[in-house]
């Protein structure tokens, strides 16, 4: 408690597994230049040679992807996006997705050849929690949330849930500064309903300011 963790501006780090904080602790930047940048997708999936054609027409698929269940992806930064679907069979259109946990392969409809060839970025957002208040798992939490913790000019992307939750005893949490882009779309356990929220507090959270 008490101490700073600041990230270099202009720098990217990749957090696919998400980040728990720490109760007491401020989260911020330093040095000059764009706030630094925390993503959800493990990388920049413009590469050709992890693209492979799938039996269908115009379905691209990584192999394997055996990640957390893919709820978004961009491209090109945002230029175009993609629509998620359950099953591959159900790709018809440029930029539909799906990420199929039965084989831990993606799916991807794009005409335009290789989709790592003709993109200069494509980021795919993974269900995971980018900066966690939850108690968790975490041995030291001793089964409290944490509170009283500050996060200032950060930039957070490409998270299939949230950027930022916190829930039960969070209290005393002020979010300031801050840029939050290409959030949700990933699945419950259920297959039914989807994830969502740039930033979302439930469960009887106290004195948060965004």
């Amino acid at each position: 408690e008490g101490d700073a963790v600041l990230l270099e501006r202009g720098s990217l780090f990749r957090i696919p597994n998400g980040f728990y904080l720490r109760s007491g602790v401020s989260y911020g930047a330093y040095g000059a230049g764009p706030k630094p940048m925390v993503y959800g997708s493990y990388m920049n999936y413009a590469v050709p040679e992890i693209w492979v054609p799938h039996t269908a027409e115009n379905v691209w698929k990584i192999a394997y992807f055996p990640h957390e269940d893919a709820g978004i992806v961009v491209f090109n930064d945002g230029e175009k996006t993609g629509e998620k679907f359950l099953t591959p069979d159900l790709l018809t259109k440029d930029f539909d997705f799906c990420h199929s946990w039965e084989d831990n392969a993606f799916y991807l409809y794009f005409s335009g050849g290789n989709p790592g060839s003709f993109f200069k970025s494509i980021e795919i957002g993974l269900r995971c929690i980018l900066f966690n208040l939850d108690k968790g798992l975490r041995p030291d939490r001793n089964s409290r949330s944490a509170c009283n913790v500050t996060i200032d000019n950060i930039c957070f992307k490409y998270s299939g849930t949230f950027a930022i939750r916190g829930s039960a005893d969070c209290k005393n949490i002020v979010i300031s500064n801050c840029e939050i882009g290409w959030c949700g779309g990933s699945y419950h356990e259920n297959r039914k309903n989807r994830f969502g929220n740039g930033i979302e507090f439930t469960a009887g959270c106290q004195n948060i300011l965004v």
